[in-house]
């Protein structure tokens, strides 16, 4: 699983891509858009957390990665001057979960189930009691 933070900004201001404010997302909510368009396989969890929300990414495996040169056709179609341009969907949250929701998704218990089967060794990031 990967987590981003700041996926919702609450306003043109936030979505800066250079910040002029306290309160700032920057425009990193174009990777969940991004991801959406060109990765469909990743399980996308979008969770209304205050002030700014998170995004969930799980379902990678080693045989799925972009194609080579993604990235930089995604940041030459994706990247925009200020002001940004944010959808109604991004500001409006939609398909976000509330925090409670999204706690009691089977997903974390598949994450254990995976962490807990899966050979160990030396050095791996997770332990027993994780």
């Amino acid at each position: 699983m990967i987590a981003f933070d700041d996926m919702f900004p609450r306003n043109i201001d936030d979505a800066a891509r250079d910040r002029h404010t306290d309160a700032w997302t920057g425009d990193v909510f174009r990777v969940m858009l991004a991801l959406h368009r060109e990765r469909p396989d990743l399980r996308q969890v979008r969770v209304d957390t205050e002030p700014t929300g998170l995004l969930l990414l799980t379902g990678f495996t080693s045989g799925q990665r972009l194609a080579a040169g993604a990235v930089e056709s995604i940041i030459a179609r994706d990247l925009q001057q200020d002001p940004q341009t944010i959808p109604d969907q991004v500001l409006e949250r939609h398909g976000a979960l509330d925090p409670g929701a999204a706690l009691a998704l089977p997903l974390w218990s598949e994450l254990k189930s995976a962490r807990d089967t899966q050979q160990r060794r030396p050095g791996q990031f997770w332990s027993r009691r994780s």
